[in-house]
């Protein structure tokens, strides 16, 4: 009878940093008019070479608390829409660049020239 040898690979996992997404809730659609639908936000996190991912949170909310692996590779890109009962979104906020180091989250700064560099993220919702 022959033996079977198995091989036990351990390979390093990925460390997480829970991030801390904050926003200001916008109170004005575009045209000035009072912001009295809004119903949820869409918080994309991307980062070179992955799917992106879109995580819906509810219109009350002002903060998320995100996982984000500490990979050592490219920065995530973070930007947010806000959506109201209508299912009309608004123009996507500035793309806010990420990195995971040694288990803590780093803002390195805006990926569009003059956007803010903090997480501070204020959204308008276009009403056509």
């Amino acid at each position: 009878m022959k033996k079977l040898l198995f091989i036990l690979l351990l390979l390093p996992m990925a460390a997480f940093a829970d991030c801390s997404v904050n926003w200001t809730a916008p109170t004005e659609n575009v045209d000035g008019s009072p912001l009295i639908d809004l119903t949820s936000y869409n918080l994309t996190i991307n980062s070179t070479g992955t799917t992106p991912q879109v995580i819906s949170i509810p219109g009350t909310e002002t903060s998320h608390l995100v996982a984000l692996a500490d990979t050592g590779l490219n920065p995530y890109a973070i930007h947010m829409t806000a959506l109201n009962s209508g299912n009309l979104e608004s123009d996507p906020s500035p793309e806010i660049l990420i990195q995971v180091t040694n288990g803590n989250c780093v803002v390195l700064g805006a990926s569009r020239p003059g956007s803010p560099i903090d997480l501070n993220i204020s959204i308008n919702i276009t009403i056509n």
